[in-house]
């Protein structure tokens, strides 16, 4: 495993990643085809968010050192997968003003799941700031606004979907974001 931390993306070593790390917003990612892990450190986020997304990432090196059967959309469940693993722990936190947040969002979601109708993160979701604090870049407070949105919807899909519907829901979820 290596763990390369990028203090200035210009200047990266040469890699798989190397364009994908200099022409994105990333915090960290794991590239499991060189067994390789990276760490934005140029990039201000809030220390919880940047906790959230590692262990999001540590769970693609678990993915990696025990592969699930390959099967259509394997990377795709993978993601699904490591959100699950990063709400799991989100949740247990028991933040002040999460269970808020997580419940007016999927109020706010409810309806366009529910009809198949496609949807945005709300930047100007008030509940953002209460749970994360001060966000010191747009970025952050995009970063915080999608974790919001994505629990909420994975939450408002597993209530209204059995679980192998609920997982593809999830699956063009997660595509309409990339």
């Amino acid at each position: 495993m290596v763990f390369v931390n990028v203090k200035d993306p210009a200047s990266i070593p040469p890699g798989a990643w190397t364009q994908t790390i200099q022409n994105s917003n990333y915090v960290a990612m794991f590239y499991d085809d060189v067994n390789t892990m990276v760490f934005r450190t140029d990039m201000q986020e809030v220390p919880l968010l940047r906790v959230l997304i590692i262990f999001h990432e540590f769970r693609h090196i678990m993915q990696a050192q025990n592969p699930l059967p390959k099967v259509p959309n394997y990377q795709q469940i993978r993601e699904v997968d490591a959100y699950d693993y990063e709400f799991a722990l989100l949740d247990k936190l028991s933040l002040p003003h999460w269970n808020e947040a997580v419940s007016t969002e999927r109020a706010r979601l409810r309806p366009s799941i529910r009809n198949n109708i496609g949807f945005k993160t709300n930047l100007d979701d008030p509940n953002a700031e209460k749970v994360f604090g001060k966000f010191p870049s747009t970025v952050s407070r995009y970063n915080a606004a999608t974790i919001i949105m994505l629990r909420s919807a994975f939450a408002e899909i597993d209530s209204q979907f059995s679980p192998p519907l609920a997982i593809q829901r999830k699956i063009m979820l997660l595509k309409g974001m990339h």
